[in-house]
């Protein structure tokens, strides 16, 4: 009786062992899920931080050609003007 007692104790301990085991073993697989979850997001904002960089740019660019345009349109008025 009293060994199948311990055979019963050692099989629990095992068995603790091995669920701690694999506790541990998800938890180490949440962590690097996490980690990966982060390095999207930051990636994300990233990316659409250059977005909104090549979108200002762009827009700066059109205002720049939509003023030079109108410069040339009030010289050529100007010229006009004195002839």
């Amino acid at each position: 009786m009293v060994r199948r007692r311990k055979h019963a104790e050692v099989k629990i301990l095992a068995l603790k062992e091995k669920a701690f085991t694999c506790m541990e073993a998800m938890e180490k697989l949440w962590a690097k899920r996490a980690k990966a979850e982060q390095m999207r997001e930051v990636k994300k904002k990233e990316l659409n931080d250059e977005r909104l960089a090549v979108g200002t740019r762009r827009l700066e660019m059109k205002q720049h050609v939509k003023n030079r345009k109108l410069d040339l349109m009030q010289r050529e008025i100007e010229l006009k003007q004195r002839s």
